[in-house]
């Protein structure tokens, strides 16, 4: 694991090399602290720590680009409404009740 004086020290790289631009967004990077260092191949799929697997990008892009990947589209539908369901409906005695703003009323599970 890089210590963070090496951390530090590929970010200043990579700030010159990539022109002080997010490598996701092209958008400025105004400076080198606050913004992130993404790899190009995952860790997970066998990507390495070393700069040429590395680029800066902005905190904001680095999580956008990690919230959606497209393997995991269908999961973070499934997520996503599952979330929606749960700010809407209760689960209450064998049965969906509908919150409140909403209608009043109840949903039984089917079967």
């Amino acid at each position: 694991m890089p210590t963070h004086r090496q951390l530090q020290s590929r970010k200043r790289r990579l700030f010159a090399v990539q022109d002080a631009r997010c490598a996701l967004c092209a958008g400025p990077l105004v400076q080198i602290h606050g913004n992130q260092l993404d790899h190009i191949q995952p860790k997970s799929e066998q990507g390495k720590n070393g700069i040429e697997n590395l680029r800066l990008v902005h905190k904001g892009c680095h999580t956008a680009r990690h919230w959606v990947t497209p393997k995991d589209v269908s999961e973070s539908i499934r997520t996503l409404r599952v979330m929606l369901v749960a700010a809407y409906l209760l689960w209450r005695n064998d049965e969906w009740i509908i919150a409140a703003g909403w209608q009043s009323g109840t949903l039984r599970r089917a079967g």
